[in-house]
């Protein structure tokens, strides 16, 4: 069909990802005598959101940030800053033509983090207990290398951990993100 790469994964989450399951091994020596090679691989990782730490680990990531730097949950007024995110963030697969349909409501599972009336930081997870999905993330690249992403995550498991879950997973993760704060590659 004139392609030159084929996506192959591995994953049980709610969505589907295009590809062959890499755990399809017949099928995947069958592509790789047809001169197909390994390029790159993408990880899922997951945590056990029952281990203490999670706490002492959002609080010492809160303190690494400004006082000025706020953590919240989405609200329908944030929409105005919420599009100059999106423009900046530039993921379109995320947020994709009419994506602010969708963020005319209260969404008790979206973080942002917020300076002086601008969004910078965006995060979503998906509590359903006894487990929790983690994603997408996204804080502007102006925005990297501060703990903002770590404020995230962290958050985020603590949510999922107070609402009764005891496992979370990330797809198609940077792995080295999330290993930092306890995370484990699957």
């Amino acid at each position: 069909a004139g392609r030159s790469q084929i996506v192959v994964t591995m994953y049980d989450g709610p969505y589907v990802y295009p590809g062959i399951d890499v755990r399809y091994e017949r099928l995947r020596a069958l592509i790789m005598q047809h001169g197909y090679h390994d390029f790159d691989t993408i990880e899922d990782v997951a945590v056990d959101l029952r281990f203490a730490e999670v706490e002492q680990m959002l609080a010492e990531a809160r303190a690494r940030v400004p006082p000025e730097v706020k953590l919240a949950t989405w609200e329908p007024g944030m929409l105005p800053a919420m599009r100059a995110f999106v423009e900046e963030g530039e993921m379109p697969g995320w947020f994709p033509i009419g994506w602010e349909s969708g963020y005319t409501r209260a969404r008790e599972t979206t973080l942002v983090l917020i300076r002086e009336e601008e969004i910078f930081g965006w995060a979503q997870f998906h509590p359903r207990p006894p487990s929790a999905a983690f994603g997408p993330i996204l804080w502007l690249p102006r925005a990297r290398g501060r703990s903002y992403g770590g404020l995230l995550l962290l958050e985020s498991m603590l949510r999922c951990a107070r609402a009764g879950c005891e496992r979370m997973t990330a797809g198609w993760a940077n792995t080295g993100f999330y290993v930092r704060y306890g995370w484990d590659i699957i």
